[in-house]
């Protein structure tokens, strides 16, 4: 989630998604890692799609999407800007943060 919302999209988890993910990690007797693993490869396509549309303005994920035999459903915005990039300038030993346009 942490990662789209640097570029301005809202990311969900239907309850089906998140018990389909789940019930994988069981299946594979998996743990933390195998969940990270799982959602991972169904979020592979979605990240490298978000950055080059910034009309997409949210995304949730299915159970279908997680069994990949679907797609996540996606809100498209076409009045969106893109998002100003934040960005960590260090002077000396104080740090600021300050917004750089993106356009």
């Amino acid at each position: 989630k942490r990662l789209l919302e640097l570029d301005d999209v809202e990311l969900m988890f239907d309850r089906e998604a998140l018990e389909t993910i789940a019930d994988r990690a069981l299946k594979q007797y998996t743990g933390a890692r195998g969940l990270r693993t799982i959602i991972e490869d169904v979020m592979t396509e979605i990240m490298y799609a978000v950055p080059t549309d910034i009309s997409i303005a949210k995304i949730t994920i299915t159970k279908e999407c997680v069994e990949k035999t679907g797609d996540p459903i996606i809100v498209f915005d076409k009045n969106r800007k893109p998002a100003p990039i934040k960005a960590q300038i260090s002077s000396g030993s104080e740090r600021e943060s300050k917004r750089i346009s993106a356009s």
